[in-house]
């Protein structure tokens, strides 16, 4: 006997919703997902902040620096893509990202 599974749109939708944000580093409540048809393939439309480390006090030449940001999210737009496809067996088409804002992580103090 042979059968299908279907995923329903809501389900689809909040998985993509907590890959991105895990992608993004920000909550998965903060990020909207509609879904698309991208032709044939499942098309995710990502509007999200992105969490941005803090300007430092003073710049310096040493020190960790950040990705640039458009390269972040080309990376994070593929990583979703990887994802959300390998989790639901669907072949995700495009996926367009919309930031909304930046979501700023203080650095831990040392005590």
């Amino acid at each position: 006997m042979r059968g299908h599974t279907l995923i329903a749109p809501r389900a689809l939708t909040r998985l993509a919703s907590a890959v991105a944000g895990d992608a993004l580093g920000v909550d998965a409540r903060r990020v909207q997902v509609n879904l698309a048809n991208a032709s044939g393939d499942l098309g995710l439309e990502v509007a999200s902040p992105v969490r941005v480390d803090p300007l430092p006090a003073h710049r310096s030449s040493g020190g960790e620096t950040e990705a640039p940001l458009l390269e972040r999210v080309r990376t994070a737009s593929e990583v979703i893509r990887h994802r959300v496809a390998t989790l639901t067996g669907r072949v995700v088409g495009a996926v367009d990202m919309r930031l909304t804002g930046a979501v700023i992580t203080p650095k831990a103090r040392v005590k």
